[in-house]
């Protein structure tokens, strides 16, 4: 039987992993080239880690799997929440094998909590804690190391040189857990994902450790990693994947303070109905909220436990002047036209017959649009009069699905990927890069090795991913699918089956088509988020 390894490798690029293959310093990965067929993987657009990944899993565009971003809304509250897995609405590779009776094993993958129990083993990742539901079956708990963590705990702005190895543990662990449950359950298809390139390059692009670029240490661990999976299993075929690329950025937009500043979005003013005891709370959070992650989530909890809730949150509603949790609170939504949330240059109309306090009329809804978008276009990065928007695109012509309905009226892509879009708000609208030093780009990387594999170099989408892999498996293709089999990849015909109809596969923990909807913000989530520049 046919078996697969999948490592992602989280925001993996060319740009740096190239020249380190050239050098000679990732020998496993490249082998893995040498004998393999490998080029670029164009993630979705934006390239976001929640829609990229889920894409990947599932062949299709966010539009038909329903995962945007890290967060979703509630149209009829404008409350702002954390996804899971419970918000994805077409089946995944892990459905499609459990349909046909095979085995698949998942650790680590983004946005995939509460863990699905129809897989042999499943261990869920970011953004989940370790008190969300992340394994499946629970009885897996024994093969967690004692040390076991999702992100890392240390600051990297505080001390870059224990973040790296903070990093570098993690995904040692994550490795010694792979090996642990492929020891036991040895599935047909096993999926896992390192994480610590995306981070150590967002925080540490350009930082030199002990006379090394942070960069190149993280990329060099990980092909170590590598190299241990391939030495302990002897599985047929090895997929190499990232779910986007990465660049330098050159500064951070806040794209609701932009809108605000331009006149699209009012907020309500920030000491209404606090007192003398919000006001103290408003300065507390604010020094709080400069403390490393660990400190700060320990305080916070201790402070929920003194000051009342209702408090805190207008506290949190003041200080937090880039956190997204209580946006809904913060915004004038009768004098709002636009607005956004999440990341990466997602905008939203305020529609009357889509919104509850909605001041744009249907018949004013495209000519709204297309105003704004030309005036999106004209903004210049104010320190250099240089255009920060090379496209604002409608959302439709990005997206198509059932979720059409959820999809942003505009998407605001940034002049070369050289600047963060957040959906927040600033103390200013633009700055140089504070919380990143460089973001996502949308060219990942794919390598494919193994005896069912060509040879050859070639350019592929995120979506075609999910459908080469049930191709090489012998698996139907889901109707509805966005990718393509790409079988000239495949050195031996492989059967070809009729496509099944994605209703004919009913998944343990949702139903096809329905949103989760949350009940008010979810703290723990938004702080992790925050902690690694989510705001």
């Amino acid at each position: 039987m046919v078996s697969s390894l999948v490592i992602g490798i989280d925001g993996a690029t060319w740009d740096v992993a190239q020249p380190l293959i050239d050098n000679g310093e990732l020998p496993h990965l490249a082998s893995l080239q040498s004998n393999g067929t490998y080029g670029q993987l164009t993630s979705t657009h934006p390239p976001m880690t929640p829609q990229a990944w889920t894409s990947m899993v599932t062949g299709v565009n966010p539009g038909k799997h329903g995962i945007f971003d890290f967060r979703t809304q509630n149209q009829d509250t404008y409350e702002v929440n954390p996804v899971d897995a419970s918000n994805i609405s077409f089946p995944t590779l892990w459905d499609v094998f459990d349909y046909e009776n095979r085995s698949v094993g998942v650790v680590n993958l983004p946005v995939s909590h509460p863990a699905p129990s129809n897989a042999s083993f499943f261990v869920s990742g970011f953004p989940a804690s370790m008190d969300d539901d992340i394994l499946s079956p629970e009885t897996i708990d024994k093969h967690l190391p004692e040390n076991y963590r999702i992100k890392p705990v240390v600051d990297p702005n505080s001390n870059p040189s224990s973040y790296l190895a903070s990093v570098k543990e993690l995904t040692t662990i994550r490795t010694n857990l792979t090996i642990s449950l492929l020891d036991d359950y040895n599935p047909e298809l096993c999926w896992t994902v390192f994480m610590g390139a995306d981070w150590v390059q967002h925080h540490l692009w350009e930082d030199t450790i002990n006379g090394e670029k942070a960069v190149t240490q993280i990329y060099r661990h990980i092909d170590e990693q590598i190299g241990r999976l391939l030495g302990e299993f002897d599985y047929s075929n090895i997929f190499v994947v990232s779910d986007h690329g990465f660049n330098k950025i050159r500064g951070e937009i806040h794209l609701n303070s932009l809108l605000e500043s331009i006149g699209e979005l009012q907020r309500n003013n920030p000491n209404d109905d606090t007192g003398a005891i919000s006001f103290l709370a408003e300065n507390v959070l604010s020094q709080i909220n400069r403390l490393p992650p660990n400190a700060r989530s320990f305080i916070k909890m201790g402070l929920r436990k003194i000051i009342p809730e209702s408090v805190v949150r207008r506290g949190e509603k003041g200080a937090g002047l880039t956190g997204q949790r209580y946006l809904h609170k913060r915004i004038n939504w009768k004098k709002t036209r636009a607005f956004s949330y999440g990341s990466m240059g997602r905008m939203f109309l305020n529609q009357e017959s889509k919104y509850p306090d909605g001041i744009i009329s249907d018949k004013d809804y495209e000519s709204v649009r297309n105003d704004l978008a030309s005036n999106l276009k004209s903004v210049v990065n104010p320190e250099t009069g240089e255009e920060l928007f090379e496209a604002v695109t409608r959302g439709e012509e990005i997206y198509s699905g059932e979720h059409i309905g959820e999809v942003p009226d505009l998407v605001l892509t940034p002049k070369n990927w050289e600047y963060m879009i957040y959906g927040g708000f600033g103390e200013e609208w633009f700055h140089p890069p504070q919380n990143r030093d460089a973001d996502h780009a949308p060219n990942g990387i794919f390598i494919f090795s193994g005896p069912n594999i060509n040879k050859g170099n070639r350019n592929l989408t995120i979506y075609d991913i999910a459908p080469i892999l049930l191709n090489l498996h012998g698996l139907p293709l889901i109707n509805g699918m966005d990718g393509k089999p790409q079988t000239g990849i495949l050195n031996k015909p492989v059967e070809s089956r009729e496509p099944i109809d994605p209703n004919q596969i009913e998944r343990d923990h949702f139903s096809p088509g329905t949103v989760n909807q949350k009940t008010g913000p979810d703290d723990a989530v938004e702080d992790r988020l925050e902690d690694l520049g989510y705001l």
